[in-house]
Protein backbone atom coordinates (compact mmCIF):
# COMPACT_ATOMS: atom_id res chain seq x y z
CA UNK A 1 0.00 0.00 0.00
CA UNK A 2 1.31 3.38 -0.78
CA UNK A 3 1.72 5.98 2.36
CA UNK A 4 -0.40 8.42 0.65
CA UNK A 5 -3.24 5.99 0.54
CA UNK A 6 -2.51 5.24 4.27
CA UNK A 7 -2.50 8.75 4.87
CA UNK A 8 -5.69 9.67 3.34
CA UNK A 9 -7.04 6.32 5.62
CA UNK A 10 -5.98 7.70 8.80
CA UNK A 11 -7.51 11.18 7.77
CA UNK A 12 -10.80 10.01 6.85
CA UNK A 13 -10.72 7.84 9.83
CA UNK A 14 -10.05 10.99 12.53
CA UNK A 15 -11.88 12.86 11.01
CA UNK A 16 -14.84 10.47 10.01
CA UNK A 17 -15.17 11.31 6.46
CA UNK A 18 -15.35 9.02 3.47
CA UNK A 19 -12.08 8.55 2.36
CA UNK A 20 -12.75 10.39 -1.43
CA UNK A 21 -13.50 13.55 0.62
CA UNK A 22 -9.69 13.46 1.34
CA UNK A 23 -7.32 15.66 -1.36
CA UNK A 24 -3.93 16.32 -1.20
CA UNK A 25 -3.91 20.05 -1.04
CA UNK A 26 -6.98 20.38 1.14
CA UNK A 27 -6.29 22.19 4.40
CA UNK A 28 -6.70 19.59 7.58
CA UNK A 29 -9.02 21.91 8.99
CA UNK A 30 -11.20 22.33 5.85
CA UNK A 31 -11.50 18.45 6.56
CA UNK A 32 -12.82 18.97 10.07
CA UNK A 33 -9.51 17.81 11.85
CA UNK A 34 -9.33 19.84 15.07
CA UNK A 35 -6.24 20.82 16.59
CA UNK A 36 -6.49 17.06 18.64
CA UNK A 37 -7.45 15.00 16.02
CA UNK A 38 -3.97 16.62 14.47
CA UNK A 39 -2.01 15.46 17.14
CA UNK A 40 -3.70 12.19 17.40
CA UNK A 41 -3.27 12.10 13.56
CA UNK A 42 0.78 12.89 14.45
CA UNK A 43 0.88 10.16 16.78
CA UNK A 44 -0.33 7.40 14.11
CA UNK A 45 1.92 8.37 11.53
CA UNK A 46 5.22 8.25 13.76
CA UNK A 47 3.66 4.82 15.27
CA UNK A 48 3.22 3.56 11.86
CA UNK A 49 6.06 4.64 10.40
CA UNK A 50 8.67 4.43 12.87
CA UNK A 51 9.45 8.54 13.18
CA UNK A 52 10.01 11.52 15.15
CA UNK A 53 8.08 14.34 14.16
CA UNK A 54 9.38 17.56 16.14
CA UNK A 55 6.61 20.06 17.48
CA UNK A 56 7.90 23.09 15.49
CA UNK A 57 7.27 20.75 12.59
CA UNK A 58 3.99 19.58 13.74
CA UNK A 59 3.02 22.90 14.17
CA UNK A 60 3.72 23.72 9.74
CA UNK A 61 1.16 20.46 8.90
CA UNK A 62 -1.61 21.68 6.98
CA UNK A 63 -2.45 19.19 4.54
CA UNK A 64 -1.72 15.45 3.28
CA UNK A 65 0.71 16.99 1.29
CA UNK A 66 2.61 18.34 4.39
CA UNK A 67 2.31 15.00 5.80
CA UNK A 68 3.99 13.45 3.00
CA UNK A 69 6.94 15.89 2.94
CA UNK A 70 7.57 15.24 6.57
CA UNK A 71 7.82 11.40 6.09
CA UNK A 72 9.87 11.47 3.13
CA UNK A 73 12.05 13.95 4.63
CA UNK A 74 12.63 11.09 6.96
CA UNK A 75 13.70 8.44 4.98
CA UNK A 76 10.45 6.71 4.23
CA UNK A 77 10.14 5.84 0.85
CA UNK A 78 7.20 3.03 0.79
CA UNK A 79 4.97 1.25 2.98
CA UNK A 80 5.65 -1.94 4.28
Amino acid sequence: MEIKDELVRMIASIAEIPETEVQEHVALRELGVDSLMALELVAMVEKRFKIEIPEEEIAQVRTLADILKLIHARGVVASK
